[in-house]
């Protein structure tokens, strides 16, 4: 589960539905960066479209492998990162992982995870993901990761 306090939903909620501005770092790049996100829970998908759009980033959500692979190859110009669930019923992240890695073996990836099963922390970093990200996780905390991933030199002046 995704740990958010209470003034951070609402402040979310609050620049989702403005047209200002003052989007969380919107302002701080040159063009776009795109994220897809896959996951099954629906409520995680959800939000994390919210804050992923208020932070600037045009995103992408699936909530299953073969949905992550259908906008992957449509998208896949625009998506610099992708954050995988790693437990999924069916096709879990790192099989969808290789399955995006055939459509492209220089994705960038992170995991995200509450309960990795199957795999050790090893395992999983030993695919090339970036990170692994543990729920449940602070959404800014998420955000500024996921940014210096795309953009090094953004984080670096945080």
């Amino acid at each position: 589960m995704v740990s958010i306090k209470k003034n951070e939903k609402s402040e979310l909620m609050d620049r989702h539905d403005s047209d200002s501005s003052d989007n969380i770092q919107s302002n701080s790049f040159n063009q776009e960066p795109g994220i897809l996100v896959v996951d099954d829970e629906d409520s995680i998908l959800e939000l994390l479209g919210i804050v992923f759009e208020n932070a600037g980033f045009k995103v992408w959500l699936a909530p299953d492998s073969q949905e992550a692979i259908d906008q992957y190859r449509i998208s896949r110009e625009e998506i610099g990162i992708v954050l995988l669930d790693v437990k999924m019923p069916y096709r879990d992240g790192p099989e969808i992982l290789a399955d995006l890695r055939e459509i492209n073996p220089f994705l960038i990836a992170c995991f995200m995870t509450g309960c990795a099963g199957q795999y050790t922390d090893t395992e999983l970093l030993g695919l090339g993901v970036k990170s692994i990200i543990r729920k449940p996780f602070q959404v800014f905390d998420l955000v500024r990761k996921i940014t210096g991933i795309v953009n090094p030199s953004i984080s670096a002046t945080k």
